[in-house]
């Protein structure tokens, strides 16, 4: 795999203090909010 140049990296990192392994059970809305956020950005 090549190095990523230029512009932000295309990893990110959301941590939700107080949840586990099971987000989509314990913040299912804010999860599928994040999901579409992400999708959407044209990056």
């Amino acid at each position: 795999m090549g190095a990523h140049r230029g512009g932000p990296p295309l990893t990110r990192v959301v941590l939700w203090a107080g949840c586990g392994h099971y987000l989509h059970e314990e913040r299912p809305a804010e999860l599928a909010a994040l999901l579409r956020e992400w999708c959407a950005d044209p990056r």
